[in-house]
């Protein structure tokens, strides 16, 4: 009888689900009967994840460790070091983000003097990571490791935003076993802070991202696998629902276009509450076709603060996407089934145009081929760093994005109404450059970048 091999998989967040249990990565680990894969997950998603999985046991498991904080003083140290051990300028919108929000200077020279004074060496950098896997020695794997002894540790989240990916990092190191990871996110690198364990192998989205983990994480290109964006498989092949049904889930008029309007909450509520009227009152006037509706989809993990301005209205309407479950007082943590994928894809599919604030909807939108405006303006006199719409755009993961186009970009409000109106007449202006879009912030769109990760942690169990 072959031996079990098994392979431990922190996941904490519904991006990390998206990339490894919502895609055929799951499904190829699961093909090979030699290999059994243990999920460490938050208490409040354990029943869910093993309903939703119970086919795959016994060789998929599923084990409930809460997210964990930083015990000790030495710890909490390191974690604040880690985050400013990077001289990028999205390093320094945080800290100015901080600075803002809880006015502590001291904290914020701190943070400033770390990244200008350590943050650009790579010597420092190893050395940091070196007292960090000395002196972070939380155990509360140790039992796991034990009763499991797994051959590998596959980790969605490098930079270890939720602290656990990290903790198991750490500890596979110590015992010797084999360590992938992935960056979670095209902004991770430039913006998280430093990584504070580097893995064997390290899985990128794209050559862009690769690079970074050369620059930033200090990895050996040898080390780096570019795989592609796993959450993005479905598109490949992507057949739309029919356009009725759509319609009726979305609670939208049959007969109507519409924009899909993709929000920024918390900070950004009174924006997107201006942003939405000023849509409601152009179309109701006649400004912008009258045929137009707004559909308004809530991110995912914000817990959506009820906008009685529209109640009732004929021209702006909600979608909630997504399972959610308890994370903070600001956010959920969820999970996307395959309904909620589908539901995505219709509305860029279906929509006239895309509006948002160069999120990740804009690389979908060019996917998909829809016509894209991204919002680069204020709607508030002297905003503040901390609900600067124009601040977004200054990002070290969005200027590239810029230089490319493939998208509008609204700089004002008669922009706005100017872009709409373009992008109505002429939907395909930019789909050169959307093409461009694609190569440079997707890479290969083949539906195989879940089979790439899948293949990347079978190789690490396999190779001696």
């Amino acid at each position: 009888m072959t031996t079990q091999k098994t392979i431990f998989m922190p996941i904490y967040h519904g991006l990390q689900s998206a990339i490894m249990l919502q895609t055929a990565a799951i499904h190829e680990l699961m093909a090979d009967p030699a290999l059994r894969v243990v999920v460490f997950c938050r208490p409040t998603k354990l029943e869910y994840y093993r309903n939703t999985f119970k086919g795959y046991y016994p060789r998929l498991l599923f084990e409930a460790v809460p997210v964990q904080q930083e015990r000790t003083m030495t710890e909490k140290i390191l974690k604040f070091i880690a985050a400013n051990l990077l001289d990028t300028w999205d390093v320094y919108y945080l800290q100015s983000k901080r600075l803002l929000n809880n006015g502590k200077r001291f904290e914020y020279i701190a943070e400033r003097g770390i990244s200008k004074v350590f943050g650009g060496s790579r010597i420092l950098r190893r050395l940091f990571r070196a007292a960090d896997l000395r002196l972070t020695t939380s155990s509360v794997y140790d039992d796991y490791f034990d009763k499991y002894r797994p051959e590998a540790v596959f980790a969605s989240d490098v930079l270890g935003l939720n602290a656990n990916d990290s903790i198991l990092l750490r500890e596979a190191k110590r015992r010797g076993i084999k360590t992938v990871a992935m960056v979670r996110s095209w902004d991770n690198l430039t913006s998280k802070g430093v990584v504070r364990v580097q893995p064997d192998v390290l899985l990128v989205q794209t050559k862009r991202m690769a690079d970074e983990a050369e620059r930033l994480a200090d990895m050996a290109s040898s080390a780096i696998r570019t795989v592609g964006v796993p959450s993005f498989d479905h598109y490949f092949g992507y057949r739309p629902s029919p356009l009725e049904e759509f319609y009726k889930k979305a609670g939208l008029p049959v007969g109507k276009r519409f924009i899909f309007f993709s929000p920024l909450f918390e900070m950004y509520t009174d924006s997107t509450v201006a942003i939405l009227k000023f849509l409601e009152e152009k179309i109701q006037s006649g400004v912008l076709p009258s045929d137009l509706a707004v559909l308004v989809r809530y991110p995912p993990s914000y817990t959506s603060r009820d906008l009685p301005e529209f109640a009732g209205s004929k021209v702006i309407y909600f979608v909630q996407p997504g399972q959610k479950f308890p994370d903070t007082k600001t956010r959920y943590d969820w999970e996307f089934n395959g309904d909620d994928k589908q539901h995505l894809a219709d509305t860029i599919h279906y929509s006239a145009i895309t509006v948002n604030f160069v999120s990740t909807v804009t690389i979908e939108a060019a996917v998909l081929g829809r016509p894209v405006i991204n919002l680069c303006f204020e709607t508030m006199p002297n905003a503040p760093v901390t609900k600067s719409l124009a601040m977004l755009y200054k990002q070290d993961h969005i200027r590239p994005l810029l230089a490319i186009g493939g998208f509008k970009l609204s700089r004002s409000y008669d922009d706005l109404v100017r872009d709409v109106r373009a992008c109505l007449e002429h939907p395909d202006e930019e789909a050169a450059r959307r093409g461009d879009l694609i190569r440079e912030y997707v890479g290969e769109l083949d539906g195989g970048a879940g089979k790439r990760v899948a293949g990347a942690i079978r190789d690490a169990v396999y190779t001696v």
